[in-house]
């Protein structure tokens, strides 16, 4: 039997002695009666009875409450233990392809040379090259061609798009359509005619080495991975945890990289969607992937306008949008 339980049994059998020595002491010189002590005896037995029946169903209920609490534990541990074998597989796939990130990394080469890390330095360099020729050099003469204004994010979708598909007259006009849509218009030269404005696009990035054989594989599977931790279901603070990870590997260069790549081709980073039916989310923004990137970075570009809601590592923790500089940007992402 329960300790508790005999503590109070003993406790209310003492009760009731006294309560008869009491009553055989005060009534035996009154009445001097047996039949009184009987009375006595018998008045105070229901009192007895109901406070053994109280301390027993208050003996059991604590006993269903701790059996309770048994159980509720019991499932806590079973659900961690679940938890824990699902976060080991997830560490292992981490893992595995953070491996793989540095493996493709350092094998990017360039111009048939592997230069690991410094790869991503010669494609900032290559972009720059070309946007500060048709942005700055030649804006003019692009407008004065196209009988209308380009914007600056058609000037960077044009400088990407020729640094990751390449140009020249090698390539199929078809494939350059494809590759550069609109753009292409003024781009391809006029064989038959004078040549037009693409002559001067071919002349000068004619043997710029196309890109698209490197960065395929190298966002291909940085976008898999990241969809891979945000489609988990995790809390938010495991994911950034995660995927912080995954951005310490970046060098500035390659945040420099994945902003360019967001306002041409890679717009699905920030547009992603887990299903058809959901909301798109900014990856980008979301995991914070250019929170390293200084915001001197870019000659003419300034890229934390265009993602304003990052807390920039040199801004402190606080969201450039709420920054002096913030609220006067007028850049907007492309639709």
């Amino acid at each position: 039997m329960n300790d508790f339980l005999l503590r109070n049994i003993r406790f209310v059998l003492w009760f009731l002695i006294g309560l008869v020595l009491i009553h055989v002491i005060i009534l035996w010189p009154i009445k001097s009666s047996l039949s009184a002590i009987y009375n006595a005896v018998n008045s105070i037995a229901p009192i007895v009875a109901i406070i053994l029946i109280y301390l027993t169903f208050n003996q059991q209920r604590r006993q269903v409450q701790e059996a309770e609490t048994q159980v509720s534990i019991a499932k806590k541990e079973f659900i961690r233990s679940g938890k824990s074998d699902f976060l080991n597989r997830v560490d292992q796939h981490f893992i595995l392809s953070l491996n793989i990130h540095r493996d493709n990394v350092a094998a990017m080469n360039f111009k048939g040379q592997v230069i690991g890390k410094d790869f991503f330095v010669e494609v900032i360099k290559c972009f720059n090259d070309i946007f500060n020729e048709l942005y700055i050099k030649q804006n003019d003469e692009i407008h004065r061609y196209l009988k209308r204004k380009l914007s600056k994010n058609d000037f960077i979708d044009i400088s990407y798009r020729i640094l990751f598909y390449g140009i020249g007259l090698e390539i199929p006009i078809e494939t350059l359509d494809h590759n550069f849509k609109s753009y292409h218009s003024f781009l391809k030269p006029d064989l038959e005619g004078d040549g037009g404005f693409g002559w001067f696009i071919y002349g000068f990035w004619s043997n710029q080495t196309a890109m698209q054989s490197n960065l395929s594989h190298y966002f291909r599977h940085l976008y898999h991975t990241i969809t891979y931790i945000h489609d988990l279901e995790i809390d938010q603070t495991e994911k950034e945890f995660y995927i912080k990870r995954i951005r310490g590997q970046f060098s500035n260069h390659e945040q420099a990289l994945f902003f360019i790549n967001s306002l041409s081709i890679g717009a699905n980073w920030r547009k992603y969607k887990s299903t058809p039916e959901s909301t798109p989310i900014d990856l980008i923004s979301t995991y914070e992937l250019i929170k390293n990137l200084p915001g001197n970075f870019f000659e003419h570009i300034n890229h934390k306008c265009y993602y304003k809601k990052i807390k920039y590592e040199e801004d402190h923790g606080i969201a450039f949008e709420e920054t002096p500089k913030g609220k006067r940007c007028h850049e907007q992402l492309p639709a």
